[in-house]
């Protein structure tokens, strides 16, 4: 299911589903028509973030309950390249947000 925002999630964040991406941003946004570019660019981060706590099956329940329905998003070449996107997603949110503070 595509919706207004797939085509930028998608460029913000191309290892992930952009359902479960926007799944976790409605999850405080009702909409987010009103968010900033910046805005919406950080809630993707820190959406995409919440992906790779929760795991991908809570991230699609998580999308199924706002009705986003399961599309074929991830096309061959995408499948191959999942892996090398997630490791570079993960290293860039951890620059970001770290999540071990200084000793």
């Amino acid at each position: 299911m595509k919706t207004p925002y797939t085509d930028r999630i998608k460029e913000l964040a191309p290892a992930y589903d952009p359902r479960h991406i926007e799944a976790y941003i409605r999850l405080e946004h009702s909409t987010m028509d009103g968010l900033s570019a910046a805005q919406f660019s950080r809630e993707v981060r820190l959406a995409a973030l919440c992906v790779n706590v929760a795991g991908r099956e809570a991230a699609e329940r998580c999308a199924q309950s706002f009705g986003l329905e399961k599309s074929n998003y991830w096309d061959e070449k995408r499948k191959d390249r999942r892996e090398e996107f997630l490791e570079e997603d993960a290293t860039n949110a951890e620059r970001a947000y770290p999540t071990r503070r200084p000793s």
